[in-house]
């Protein structure tokens, strides 16, 4: 979900454009009017979804580090199989959802813009919420399944 927060507000403010409420791209330099919407409530968007991101991001960690905690309970108060599996699948996750989010909603934004320009915000959230969820399980796989490996080949 991070990964799609940080999309949407680059979706919103993108470099030195912002998008209006009729889904064309103006200036930063420009205020906006009654058809576009203000760059004001853009800027203020944009920031809100860079905070809701971080927010998500860091909820991640911690529910990944009461994972490990508890793969570290289980392995005897050691740093054994179940806290490295349970470490390297959160952060497979996390890294995944991120990668896969970004692509997603880039992805749907393109996609998107063939309805109009009021297509690419659906289309980016859209986007972002598949990618984010499918990088997010292929990355916990990822990651849970190399420590596998490299146990195998370590014995």
């Amino acid at each position: 979900m991070g990964g799609l927060y940080g999309a949407a507000g680059r979706l919103v403010l993108n470099g030195d454009q912002w998008l209006g409420k009729n889904g064309k791209y103006y200036s930063t330099d420009w205020g906006g009017n009654g058809y576009t919407g203000s760059r004001a409530g853009a800027l203020e968007a944009a920031g809100m979804y860079k905070w809701a991101g971080r927010a998500t991001v860091a909820a991640s960690v911690v529910i990944g580090g009461l994972q490990v905690y508890g793969g570290y309970q289980q392995d005897g108060g050691q740093f054994g199989y179940h806290a490295q599996t349970a470490a390297a699948g959160a952060t497979g996750g996390i890294i995944g959802g991120w990668a896969g989010a970004e692509g997603g909603a880039a992805t749907g934004a393109a996609i998107g813009v063939w309805f109009g320009g009021v297509g690419a915000l659906p289309g980016a959230v859209i986007g972002g919420f598949i990618g984010g969820y499918f990088g997010s399980q292929a990355g916990t796989a990822i990651g849970s399944g190399a420590v596998i490996i490299i146990m195998i080949i370590s014995k």
